[in-house]
């Protein structure tokens, strides 16, 4: 408190300036003042200003997250410099999101721009003239508070892109909110290692996409999404995934000219941007993003499992594994791939599994059972799943379903619990209701037990009902 304090009296002193001079933080105050609640979503329209009753509701009416002081505070310290909209890296940017402030009875809105190079700029909404505030976002910063908002714009009707058959996803294309720029690849990545990475130098512009959605997808029901990182350059989405990612409900994606010989950083920035790309079209839940790769692939996979466990909910890497750590192989000392997360996502990382995939044929076999073991000994989630048969390629089908299940199954069983929880909330909810005339409205009792089902088993087939009572139209 003592720190937002202190940044608001900075904040204060500096009002009137010209705002070539002003403090980059004051393009979040509403007339001077500081929020007391922001709203995100996607479009220019006001919401309610109150925080929407739960999580399936705010997606519902278009609202990715609500900001309360405490949020709005790291927000407000993400701004980091100024920029003048004519800088040539804006040329081109599109809007990410639109941030409704609230202050008293006051109200304004800032939308967040991406530029062609990943950073993220905040402006007020309809800002037209170079000399209207426009502000740089630190990266890392920004990246914490926005990594869990999932802008999803493909609606609730079935899509007319057939399910089970690859294709290529029309651009544009959508960067994820990690960018890893050299504080975030050394917050993350290299802290602690030898390794001396550069910054991604991607542009989307250049870039292609594989997709693949699983059998009877609806977006009724959001889908788990598995991103895969090829060692080759083509980078499709093999065959040989295909009958686990039906089985579990996955979609797939995996980028194209994302093999063993592009930059690694890429090839990771790359598997952020696949993230947002497909989860603004279809729709995808949050707690089961995994990441998977073969070989080169493989070691990307569990790079991005280690450093981002904010994202990804697991991973299976096949014939290729790194870890935090250093391995001896046949006399030879195998370096660490990335460095030892800490404090909070070493914690996370504790919950996310990671079952890797090899045998004795393979070259990499006694590396990956190694690592696998020393993470394993540290209290990680990690498993090796071995076949006699498993040399240096593909898993068969049936070794990628068994390691996919594997790492999915707490998330699976939880959605099994949510969904008997709603059945159980909507027969209580339907005895309460047995004796009252039909067409007497909802009371206030009522929709408090149908937002509960909302809540507590979101996206199930009572949660849909309740919604459908409410009357809520998405």
């Amino acid at each position: 408190m003592r720190r937002f304090l202190r940044f608001m009296v900075g904040v204060t002193l500096s009002i009137g300036r010209p705002s070539a001079a002003q403090t980059p933080a004051e393009v979040f105050l509403v007339d001077g003042r500081r929020p007391d609640l922001a709203i995100v979503t996607l479009s220019e329209d006001v919401p309610a200003r109150r925080a929407p009753a739960s999580a399936m509701i705010a997606e519902l009416t278009g609202v990715l997250d609500s900001l309360d002081r405490r949020g709005l505070e790291a927000l407000a310290s993400s701004a980091s410099l100024p920029a003048r909209l004519t800088d040539p890296a804006l040329e081109g940017a599109h809007r990410e999101i639109v941030i409704h402030l609230f202050a008293r009875d006051e109200h304004s809105a800032v939308e967040v721009l991406r530029a062609r190079d990943g950073r993220a700029a905040v402006r007020p909404v309809g800002a037209i003239t170079t000399i209207t505030p426009c502000v740089w976002l630190d990266p890392a910063k920004y990246a914490d508070i926005a990594g869990g908002w999932r802008p999803f714009e493909g609606g609730y009707t079935s899509p007319s892109t057939p399910s089970q058959v690859v294709f290529e996803l029309p651009r544009p294309y959508s960067q994820g909110p990690v960018f890893f720029d050299r504080s975030t690849l050394a917050g993350r990545l290299t802290t602690g290692t030898r390794l001396r990475v550069a910054p991604t130098t991607r542009d989307l512009d250049d870039e292609s996409l594989w997709c693949r959605l699983p059998r009877g997808y609806s977006p009724r029901r959001p889908a788990g999404l598995v991103v895969w990182i090829d060692p080759t350059p083509d980078g499709t989405i093999r065959p040989s995934l295909h009958s686990a990612l039906d089985e579990l409900g996955m979609i797939a994606v995996s980028p194209r000219n994302a093999g063993n010989d592009r930059l690694m950083v890429d090839r990771m920035q790359l598997a952020m941007d696949a993230i947002s790309t497909v989860s603004r079209r279809f729709h995808i839940d949050p707690d089961r993003i995994y990441i998977a790769g073969m070989s080169g692939g493989g070691r990307i996979s569990s790079m991005l499992w280690g450093s981002c466990p904010d994202v990804f909910a697991g991973a299976v890497p096949v014939v290729g594994l790194n870890h935090y750590g250093q391995v001896l192989v046949d006399g030879r000392t195998l370096a660490a791939g990335f460095s030892r997360p800490r404090g909070d996502r070493w914690a996370l990382l504790k919950t996310r599994r990671l079952g890797s995939i090899s045998g004795p044929p393979d070259f990499n076999f006694e590396e990956i059972r190694l690592r696998t073991q020393s993470m394993a000994n540290d209290g990680l989630p990690a498993r090796l799943f071995s076949y006699e048969d498993m040399g240096h390629g593909m898993p068969a089908p049936e070794y990628f379903l068994e390691a996919l299940a594997w790492v999915d199954e707490p998330r699976r069983e939880r959605l099994s619990e949510e969904a008997a929880a709603g059945e159980r909330l909507w027969a209580e909810f339907e005895r309460t209701r047995t004796e009252i005339p039909a067409g007497t409205p909802l009371s206030r009792q009522d929709e408090e037990s149908l937002i509960r089902i909302t809540r507590e088993a979101p996206w199930s087939e009572a949660a849909w009902r309740a919604v459908g009572l409410l009357g809520i139209r998405p």
